[in-house]
C-alpha cells in the first residue's frame, strides 16, 4: 500500500521528484525509532533518540520544506506513543510549542518562489481521479482509501475499552485492569488508529481551498511550491490504517 500508492508513482515517474521519494524511505524509519524510545530500556531509548536525530537531519537535507512540515506530525506521534493511558496536556503543549518554533525557523529561512501558491489547490474529486490535470495524478488510491474507511468504521463501531490484541484479551480474562473504578481508556491500537485517521484528514484539508487562510496566515506556503505536495505525508496514515484492518 505504501510503496505503490498512485501518488508516489506519479511523483517519481511523472514529476521526477526523487528527493520526495527519499523522504518516503526515511519516514517509516523515524516512526520505528520513535517506537523504540517508549520501551523501558535505556539502550532502546538511546538508540531510538540517536536514530531520530540522524534521520531527521537526513530528511531536512533531502527536502527541507516537506521535512519541516512533517516534524510536527512526528512530534505529536511521539507524545501520543509515549502516553500510556491518556493525553498529558503538559506534554501536548510542549510538543505544540516545539513544532511552532521549528516551523517558524523553517519559514524564516525559506526562499519564496514566483509560482502562485494559491492557484494550485486541489478539488476533492482529484484525490480519487486517475488524471488530476496537467498530466499529473493526485490519486490516493482506491484500495488504500477503501481500507482506511473500513478501519475507521470498525474502530468507530467498537465498544470503548474493547481489547485489541491477544495480550490485552488475556489480561482482561484474568481480571487485570488498567484503571479501577473508572472507565478504561482507549487501547493503544485504537488511540494510534484515531491519531492517523485525524492526521490523514488534516493532510487532505491542507490540499483544498478551504485551508487557504491557514497557509496565508502562517506563511507556511513559503516552505513548498504547491499545496498538494503535502500529499507526500498521506502515505503513512493510509498504510497504517489499511494495515490495521
Amino acid at each position: 500500500v505504501y510503496t505503490y500508492l498512485p501518488w508516489h508513482l506519479s511523483t517519481v515517474y511523472t514529476r521526477g521528484a526523487y528527493a520526495e521519494a527519499w523522504l518516503w524511505a526515511f519516514w517509516p524509519w523515524i516512526l520505528w525509532a520513535i517506537d523504540r524510545t517508549k520501551e523501558q530500556r535505556l539502550r532502546s531509548t538511546l538508540v531510538g533518540t540517536a536514530a531520530i536525530l540522524v534521520l531527521a537531519a537526513a530528511t531536512l537535507w533531502t527536502q527541507p520544506g516537506l521535512a519541516s512540515l512533517a516534524l510536527p506530525l512526528f512530534i505529536a506521534y511521539g507524545v501520543m506513543a509515549n502516553t500510556r493511558h491518556r493525553w498529558h496536556w503538559l506534554q501536548l503543549i510542549e510538543a505544540l510549542a516545539l513544532s511552532l518554533l521549528l516551523l517558524w525557523l523553517a519559514v524564516r529561512r525559506a526562499v519564496e518562489t514566483e509560482i502562485p501558491f494559491s492557484d494550485h489547490y486541489l478539488h476533492p474529486f482529484q484525490l480519487l481521479s486517475p488524471t488530476g490535470g496537467d498530466e499529473l495524478s493526485f490519486q490516493l488510491g482506491l484500495a488504500a482509501v477503501g481500507l482506511g474507511i473500513v478501519a475507521v468504521a470498525l474502530l468507530a463501531g467498537r465498544p470503548r475499552g474493547t481489547p485489541n490484541t491477544k495480550e490485552e484479551r488475556e489480561g482482561s480474562d484474568t481480571g487485570q485492569s488498567t484503571s479501577e473504578g473508572t472507565s478504561s481508556p482507549l487501547p493503544p491500537l485504537s488511540r494510534t488508529a484515531w491519531f492517523w485517521g485525524c492526521s490523514l484528514l488534516a493532510i487532505i484539508l491542507l490540499c483544498l481551498p478551504v485551508s487557504a487562510w491557514l497557509w496565508d496566515l502562517s506563511r507556511l506556503d513559503a516552505l513548498l511550491t504547491y499545496p498538494w505536495q503535502v500529499l507526500a505525508l498521506s502515505g503513512l496514515p493510509l498504510a497504517l490504517l489499511a494495515g490495521s484492518v
